[in-house]
C-alpha cells in the first residue's frame, strides 16, 4: 500500500525485502518455487506467513497491508493502493506458456482467450 516503507520506490534489491513479512502461491507452485530460489541466491531468507492457491488472493493481502509479495504485474490491476515496485538483480524470472493442439482449429471462445492472454502478456 501507499504507507509501506518501499512504496515510493522504482525498484528495490531483493536483500532490501529482508525482515518483510510475504504472500505467496503454495511452496510446490512453478512461481513460488522461482521466487524461492531468487532469495536464496541473493543469501535472504523471508517469512511466509500467508500461503494462498491465487495470485488475487495474495495481492489481497498486500491491498490490507498484511505483507508484501513478488507477483506477476498483470494480477495487480484492481488495487490502487498496491504499488509495483521492479526488482534489481537477482530478479525472479518467471515464463507461461499457453499450449494448444496444432492438429486443429481454435474454437472461437479458445481463440478469444488466447488473443487476450497474448495482449496482455505483451502489455498491450
Amino acid at each position: 500500500p501507499a504507507g509501506h516503507r518501499l512504496a515510493g520506490r522504482g525498484r528495490v534489491d531483493l536483500r532490501e525485502l529482508r525482515g518483510e513479512t510475504f504472500a505467496d502461491c503454495p511452496a510446490d507452485w512453478g512461481s513460488r518455487i522461482v521466487v524461492d530460489r531468487a532469495f536464496r541466491a541473493a543469501a535472504v531468507e523471508r517469512t511466509v506467513r500467508y500461503e494462498v492457491g491465487d495470485f488475487a488472493g495474495v495481492v489481497d493481502f498486500v491491498h490490507h497491508g498484511l505483507a508484501v509479495a513478488i507477483v506477476p504485474p498483470a494480477v495487480v490491476d484492481p488495487w490502487a493502493d498496491v504499488r509495483l515496485i521492479r526488482i534489481d538483480r537477482p530478479a525472479p524470472r518467471i515464463v507461461m506458456s499457453i499450449a494448444i493442439a496444432v492438429d486443429r482449429e481454435l474454437s472461437r471462445s479458445a481463440s478469444a482467450l488466447f488473443e487476450a492472454i497474448r495482449r496482455r502478456a505483451s502489455g498491450r
